[in-house]
């Protein structure tokens, strides 16, 4: 699993404590995919590595890895990326993300 916030360097920057907050009050539930997925359900396009930046809770990272994509999530909330990473694991798709 491959899950990348560069906190290091955006310890209490403004945009990371605001996207925290906000995830803080959301659940896992709130995953939502793109309909652009829809479209890479249905065209031969070859099974790679996709990068989505600023994930937050994406539902892009979840079906891309169900389509059989490899996956590298990057967001600047780590409430964000927790969230997504315990998603993940109970939907045992750690080896795609």
């Amino acid at each position: 699993m491959l899950l990348i916030n560069k906190q290091d360097s955006l310890i209490n920057h403004p945009d990371q404590i605001k996207w925290n907050e906000k995830y803080s009050k959301m659940t896992s539930k709130e995953f939502l995919a793109h309909p652009i997925l829809e479209v890479l359900e249905n065209l031969p396009i070859p099974s790679g590595t996709v990068l989505e930046l600023a994930c937050g809770l994406s539902g892009n990272v979840l079906s891309l890895a169900s389509l059989g994509y490899n996956v590298l999530a990057v967001d600047i909330s780590e409430v964000a990326l927790n969230l997504l990473a315990n998603t993940i694991k109970k939907k045992q798709l750690e080896s795609k993300v």
